[in-house]
C-alpha cells in the first residue's frame, strides 16, 4: 500500500494483524506497531485496531506488550476489555483475569457484554476455588 502511494486506514490492521500471527514472527508485529505508532493518534484511537493489537500481541506470548497496548488505550469499550481479560485467562493468569474484570465492572467508561461471562467464569474455574 505504501508503495503505491495509498495511505493505510485502521482497518487495514485489523486485517493485516492475523496474517502477522499466521506468519508467527514476533519482529513482524514489532514493525507493524511501530508503523501504527507513527501514523498517530486516528489510529491508536481506534478500539478494533488497539484489540487487534493486545490480541496479537497476546497470542505472540507478549503479555507485557500486551497489556502495555492495553493500558496506553485512554478509551476502552467490552471488546478491548474483554480481548485482555481473555488472555490472561488464556495463559492460565486467572487471578489477573478476575482482577482486570472487577477493574472493567468498577470503570464507569464501558459496559461489559455477554462475551465477558465465559472468560470470567473460566477464569474462576481455573482457580478451583468455591470462594
Amino acid at each position: 500500500m505504501m508503495k503505491t502511494g495509498r495511505r493505510p486506514r485502521p482497518v487495514s490492521f485489523v486485517n493485516v494483524s492475523p496474517a502477522i500471527l499466521s506468519v508467527g514472527k514476533r519482529k513482524l508485529a514489532n514493525v507493524c506497531y511501530g508503523f501504527l505508532l507513527k501514523l498517530g493518534d486516528g489510529f491508536l484511537s481506534d478500539l478494533f485496531v488497539v484489540s487487534s493489537a493486545v490480541f496479537m500481541y497476546a497470542e505472540h506470548g507478549c503479555l507485557d506488550i500486551a497489556r502495555k497496548t492495553f493500558y496506553h488505550c485512554l478509551e476502552k469499550n467490552a471488546e478491548v476489555w474483554n480481548t485482555m481479560i481473555s488472555a490472561y485467562v488464556q495463559i492460565d493468569c486467572a487471578a489477573e483475569g478476575i482482577e482486570l474484570s472487577a477493574e472493567a465492572l468498577a470503570s464507569e467508561q464501558t459496559k461489559l457484554d455477554d462475551a465477558t461471562f465465559p472468560s470470567v467464569l473460566m477464569a474462576v474455574s481455573q482457580l478451583r476455588r468455591l470462594d
